[in-house]
C-alpha cells in the first residue's frame, strides 16, 4: 500500500512538473515541435498522410525562427521535415487538433503538449511494471537461470524490489530533458511507451510466465504499433530475436524459437504493411521507410567531416562528451538554453555514484552467471547508444536526448546503481570515487564549478556521507539516502523549470 501511495505521488509530481513546462516554454521551443504539429493538422485538417519533399528543411529560414524567438509574423507552415514518420502518434493527436481548434493557437499547443504529458504519465506506470518485472521473483521451474532479483540477494542481501522499481520511476519522471519532452509535441512519448511495454512482455517470455501463443500475437501487436510510431525504436525487432534466441540456449528447442519469433514478426508485418506500401509507391522501393527521402530533403546541417576539418577530431571528442552529457540531463529550447555548470556537476555526481553501484551489480552477475532480463535491458540500451553513434559518424547531431528509446532500461540500472552504491559494502569504494574527483578538481580544475566552496561541498561532502554509510550497520540508513537522491532529482528538475525555463523564456 505504501508503495503504491509512493507511486502516485510521483506521477502526480510529474504531472505537475511536465504541465509546468508545457506552460512555461512558448510555442514551437522545443526541438523539432513545428515539424510535428504540421504533421497533425495535414492529418487533421483531411489532406491525408503528408509526402515530404524537397523544401521541406530550409535550414537558413529555420536558423532566422529560432534567433527571432517563432515570431508571429514569420510562419511555420513550411517546416515540414517530419513528414516522413509514421503516423500513428499523429492520427491519436489529430482529434486533440480538431477539439481545440477554436479555442486560439497558444490553447491548442497546450492541449497537444498536455496529450503527451498524459502519455508521460503511461509511461511511468509501464515502466514501473517492467522493473518490478526486471527485478522481481516470478515463479518459474527451477532450470531456468535465475534472474536479476535472485542475484541481488545472493550478491547484496535482501533487496526491496519496490524500491528499486519506485527509483526507475522517479528517473524517468524527473530527469528535467525527459519531463521537457514529454511535455512537447513530439512523437517520442508513445515511441517510448510502446517500445517499454513489449520490453515488459519479453520480460514474462523470458521468465515462461505468458503462453508461446499469447505472446506471439500480443507482441506482434506492439511491436507493429511500434513499426507505426517512430523510425528510432524500430530496433524491437533484434529485441524480439534475442528474446527467442536466449530461450533457445535455455531449451535447444529452435522449432519453437523460430516459430514464436516468425509468429510476432508476422503479425507486425500485417500491421505495417500499408504504411510501408504507401512509401514503397510514394519513395520508391528501396525507401520503404522514408529515410533516404528524409536524408535527401535535410540538407545544409554540419556534417561531421566538416567539423573535424575546422577543428580536429580532439574538439569532436571533446563536444560530444560534454554536450551529450548536457542535453541528456538538460540543454532546452532549440539547445540554446545551457544550465548552470553547478546543476550539471550534481547530475555528474549522481551518475558516478550510480556507475560505481552498477559497476558492482555488473561484477556479481558475471560472477554468478548471467541474467537474461538484465542483458534484454542492457542490449537496448547498447542499441540505442549504436543509433546515437551511427547518427553522429555522419552529421554533428550531440543531443542526448535520442537516447531516450531506452529510457525505461536507463532508469532501472540507474535506480539498482544507486541502490547499490549506497550498501555498506560498496559505499566504501564510491566515496573513494568523489574523495579522487575532489582531488582531481583541486589540482587541474576539471569537473570545477568556478567555486571551490561549491566544489568541496558537492564532491567532499558526497564522500562523507558515503563514507559514514559504510560505517553504518544495518539497511535503513541506506534506503534513507536512495530515496533522498531521486527527491534531490525531483528539486533539481524543479529548479530547472522555475530557476532557468521560465526565467530565460520570459
Amino acid at each position: 500500500m505504501r508503495t503504491r501511495w509512493v507511486l502516485v505521488l510521483i506521477i502526480a509530481t510529474y504531472v505537475a512538473l511536465a504541465t509546468g513546462y508545457a506552460i512555461g516554454t512558448p510555442r514551437w521551443q522545443n526541438p523539432d515541435e513545428p515539424a510535428h504539429y504540421n504533421y497533425i493538422r495535414h492529418l487533421a485538417e483531411g489532406r491525408g498522410l503528408p509526402v515530404l519533399q524537397m523544401g521541406d528543411y530550409d535550414a537558413q529560414y529555420l536558423e532566422r525562427l529560432k534567433a527571432a524567438g517563432f515570431p508571429d509574423d514569420m510562419p511555420i507552415d513550411g517546416v515540414r521535415y517530419e513528414s516522413y514518420q509514421p503516423p500513428l502518434y499523429y492520427l491519436l493527436a489529430a482529434p486533440v487538433y480538431l477539439a481545440t481548434a477554436g479555442l486560439g493557437l497558444d490553447a491548442q499547443v497546450l492541449a497537444l503538449r498536455l496529450f503527451s504529458v498524459a502519455l508521460g504519465a503511461i509511461l511511468l506506470l509501464v515502466t514501473y511494471v517492467v522493473a518490478r518485472l526486471a527485478v522481481g521473483s516470478p515463479s518459474r521451474p527451477p532450470s531456468i537461470p535465475p534472474n536479476p532479483s535472485t542475484l541481488l540477494r545472493a550478491g547484496f542481501g535482501e533487496v526491496s524490489e519496490g524500491a528499486i522499481a519506485l527509483g526507475a520511476t522517479a528517473f524517468v519522471a524527473f530527469l528535467p530533458m525527459h519531463t521537457a519532452m514529454t511535455a512537447a509535441i513530439n512523437n517520442d512519448t508513445l515511441a517510448e511507451l510502446l517500445l517499454s511495454a513489449l520490453l515488459g512482455l519479453m520480460i514474462l517470455r523470458l521468465g515462461d510466465r505468458v503462453a508461446s501463443r499469447r505472446y506471439a500475437v500480443l507482441a506482434g501487436v506492439l511491436l507493429g504499433l511500434a513499426l507505426l510510431t517512430k523510425v528510432s525504436i524500430y530496433q524491437a525487432v533484434l529485441l524480439v530475436t534475442f528474446v527467442e534466441f536466449a530461450r533457445w540456449l535455455r531449451w535447444r528447442d529452435a522449432r519453437a524459437a523460430v516459430t514464436t519469433a516468425g509468429t510476432v514478426l508476422l503479425v507486425a508485418a500485417l500491421l505495417a504493411a500499408p504504411w510501408f506500401a504507401r512509401n514503397a509507391l510514394v519513395y520508391g522501393l528501396t525507401d520503404l521507410i522514408g529515410k533516404g527521402r528524409h536524408d535527401a530533403v535535410v540538407i545544409g546541417q554540419l556534417t561531421t567531416a566538416e567539423f573535424v576539418a575546422q577543428h580536429g577530431l580532439d574538439r569532436l571528442a571533446h563536444d560530444f562528451l560534454g554536450t551529450s552529457f548536457r542535453s541528456f540531463w538538460g540543454q532546452f529550447g532549440w539547445m540554446g538554453l545551457v544550465l548552470d555548470s553547478r546543476v550539471y556537476l550534481m547530475l555528474l555526481a549522481l551518475s558516478l555514484t550510480a556507475g560505481v553501484g552498477l559497476l558492482a551489480f555488473a561484477r556479481s552477475i558475471a560472477h554468478r552467471g548471467s541474467a537474461t532480463p538484465v542483458a534484454l535491458l542492457a542490449l537496448t540500451i547498447l542499441l540505442a547508444l549504436a543509433a546515437y553513434l551511427g547518427y553522429n559518424v555522419t552529421l554533428v547531431q550531440h543531443q542526448g536526448r535520442y537516447l531516450f528509446p531506452a529510457i525505461v532500461p536507463l532508469g532501472v540500472f540507474f535506480a539498482l546503481g544507486l541502490r547499490e552504491a549506497w550498501r555498506r559494502r560498496t559505499a566504501l569504494v564510491a566515496a573513494g570515487a568523489l574523495a579522487l574527483i575532489l582531488a582531481v578538481r583541486l589540482v587541474t580544475g576539471l569537473f570545477s564549478s568556478g567555486s571551490g566552496a561549491f566544489d568541496v561541498a558537492l564532491w567532499g561532502g558526497g564522500a562523507a556521507l558515503l563514507g559514514g554509510r559504510s560505517l553504518l550497520p544495518g539497511e535503513r540508513a541506506g534506503t534513507l539516502a536512495y530515496t533522498a537522491c531521486f527527491v534531490a532529482l525531483a528539486l533539481i528538475d524543479t529548479w530547472c523549470l522555475v530557476g532557468f525555463v521560465i526565467p530565460y523564456f520570459s
